[in-house]
């Protein structure tokens, strides 16, 4: 990571982008947790070997959101496909 560039982690890879290239969200701390949280939840999804195409298309549609939430029923899709191949979602 040079001195005007980061890495950016994102549900499939990781990318060194150069500072002036991003836009700050302005998250707030909770909210900043949230998005780990959920950066961690989809990074476990995507690595199975197994994973159906249609779950690594939710995971693209999530990823590609900039709110720091998850509407009750991607939560709840989200929750059902974790179940559905054994991972298991964090306490809340």
């Amino acid at each position: 990571m040079g001195e005007y560039s980061c890495t950016i982690e994102t549900w499939e890879a990781e990318y060194v982008v150069k500072i002036e290239h991003l836009l700050s969200l302005e998250l707030s701390d909770d909210n900043r947790v949230f998005m780990r949280e959920l950066l961690g939840r989809m990074r476990r999804l995507h690595q199975l070997p197994d994973c159906d195409g249609a779950v690594n298309s939710l995971l693209t549609y999530f990823g590609k959101q900039s709110q720091p939430y998850l509407t009750p029923i991607q939560f709840e899709l989200l929750a059902t496909i974790e179940k559905n191949y054994g991972v298991s979602e964090p306490e809340q």
